[in-house]
C-alpha cells in the first residue's frame, strides 16, 4: 500500500458529492497528485482548500495509479 507525506501547493479543488472534494497538489518529491479529501467541501476546510496554499499532505491508496485519499493541514 503506497503512502507518503510531504509539503505541497494546492493547484485545484473540485467538489465531489455532498461533502468531499478532489484536490490536486504539487509536491517537490512526488510531483502532481490528486486525492479525495473527505469533508473538503465543508465550511471548516474552505479557508485551507484554496489554490496556492502551502499544505502538509498525507496521501494513501491501494495502488499508486489510483486516486487515493488525502488528509490536508495548513503549514
Amino acid at each position: 500500500m503506497p503512502d507518503w507525506q510531504a509539503e505541497a501547493i494546492i493547484l485545484s479543488v473540485r467538489p465531489h458529492g455532498e461533502g468531499s472534494a478532489v484536490v490536486s497538489v504539487l509536491t517537490a518529491d512526488y510531483g502532481r497528485h490528486a486525492g479525495l479529501v473527505r469533508g473538503g467541501a465543508s465550511s471548516k476546510m474552505r479557508g485551507i482548500m484554496q489554490p496556492g496554499n502551502r499544505v502538509r499532505v498525507s496521501w494513501r491508496a491501494r495502488l499508486s495509479e489510483q486516486l487515493g485519499k488525502m488528509q490536508i493541514e495548513l503549514v
